[in-house]
């Protein structure tokens, strides 16, 4: 269930599944549409990524709305088996919305949004993305895949997953032509 404030007070967001992308701009670099499952509920909803040169000697991680270990550990799956200098850039990812979210099909998104803002390039404004990504660079099946797939259809999303993206060096060269 969710709510939402409004003037008359709280009230029920009739259907949430793409309330938490919010005024979401799709031109922007950096910006994934994940499909989330919390329980059973399939939502879309926005992970955002920046990746900006660092002047530190330890670049800085952050997250907000994710684990930032699983962050750090999909950082050096992409540092390591797509070959990319991320050592030299600091970079932020969070939950679009406030929301806080543990579901490991998040790591296909967050890979993709990271992705986008290090090449400063968009993602594909109707894609939509999940999978679980192991150390070895592969793209794996998230739990709820089949209610994954009929809520982006539903919405009319072009689903970015394990059965049509096995790796992120495919992931890479599918959306940046990289790799």
């Amino acid at each position: 269930l969710v709510m939402e404030m409004r003037e008359q007070g709280l009230s029920e967001v009739p259907d949430p599944s793409t309330f938490f992308l919010g005024d979401r701009d799709p031109a922007v670099s950096g910006s994934a549409v994940v499909m989330a499952v919390e329980g059973r509920r399939p939502f879309a909803v926005e992970v955002q990524a920046l990746a900006a040169k660092s002047f530190l000697s330890v670049p800085r991680r952050a997250a907000l709305g994710l684990d930032v270990g699983r962050l750090h550990l999909l950082l050096a799956v992409l540092e390591k088996r797509l070959r990319l200098n991320l050592g030299q850039a600091d970079i932020y990812a969070k939950i679009g919305g406030g929301l806080k979210i543990q579901d490991p099909g998040l790591d296909c998104g967050i890979a993709a949004a990271v992705l986008s803002s290090f090449y400063d390039r968009a993602l594909p404004e109707n894609a939509v993305f999940w999978g679980e990504v192991d150390l070895n660079g592969q793209v794996r099946p998230a739990p709820g895949h089949e209610v994954r797939l009929r809520q982006a259809g539903r919405l009319g999303y072009q689903p970015v997953h394990a059965d049509n993206c096995k790796t992120l060096a495919e992931l890479q060269r599918r959306l940046f032509g990289k790799g």
